[in-house]
């Protein structure tokens, strides 16, 4: 039975090819139209859902002024947090965003001795290229896959120090002699230098940090810290 509808619906096909080819190509592009509304809402709706109470996040944006074409921008005056925690109690928390793009963002001590001193001293270093400058005043001339073994860094990220260094004059590459593949940072002038200059500020840091604190418990720590970097490179 149905063998015999296939081939009348074969028939109807061939006999009404004009007709056959608007129903298909119309079924057709509904139920692409449908998908394509489909995975639109399904995006839509991935936004925030890890978290427990997502139906309760709110966004805050900006009306124009304009009546004709009013625009809803992203952005609000940094005040608006504050006077939502203020004016709405009934809030639980309020937080803002602020995006930017190749920014680093690091974390120094509480007292920010350190990286106060950089600021006093106008030295351009970020925490993250001090800790690659670190490893070089320790021990000049190492492999970049060395150094981002040592500071835990991925390849690109290291480069992208490595360069940003280089622009200021403080390290500078050379092909490894014995691996053409490898390449190898050394120090500049400036930046040795620069580590006469930095070595007394981490020493007072250290020394505000450890205060209070028995050196074999501080030794203890400065091993369990160090073996937990190798488990980390082991994986």
């Amino acid at each position: 039975m149905f063998k015999n509808y296939f081939k009348t619906a074969i028939r109807n096909l061939r006999r009404h090819s004009g007709n056959s080819f608007i129903n298909i190509a119309g079924l057709v592009v509904g139920f692409a139209a449908f998908l394509m509304l489909f995975l639109v809402v399904q995006y839509e709706e991935s936004f925030d859902s890890f978290h427990a109470n997502k139906d309760q996040i709110y966004r805050v944006v900006r009306i124009g002024r304009k009546a004709e074409n009013r625009e809803y921008r992203t952005g609000v005056p940094f005040p608006v947090t504050q006077g939502l925690r203020t004016d709405l109690p009934q809030l639980k928390n309020a937080a803002a965003i602020f995006g930017d793009n190749n920014v680093q963002v690091s974390t120094t001590a509480a007292d920010g001795s350190v990286q106060k001193k950089f600021k006093e001293q106008n030295i351009d270093l970020t925490y993250e290229m001090h800790q690659v400058m670190a490893c070089l005043w320790k021990n000049d001339g190492l492999r970049q896959q060395d150094l981002a073994d040592k500071t835990l860094k991925d390849k690109a990220s290291l480069t992208c120090l490595i360069d940003n260094l280089t622009k200021r004059n403080l390290v500078q590459r050379f092909e490894d002699a014995n691996d053409r593949r490898s390449k190898l940072i050394f120090l500049t002038d400036e930046g040795r230098e620069l580590g006469m200059k930095v070595e007394p500020w981490a020493t007072e840091l250290f020394t505000i940090v450890s205060k209070n604190i028995d050196s074999a418990l501080l030794n203890q720590s400065i091993l369990m810290v160090k073996q937990m970097i190798e488990n980390v490179k082991k994986g």
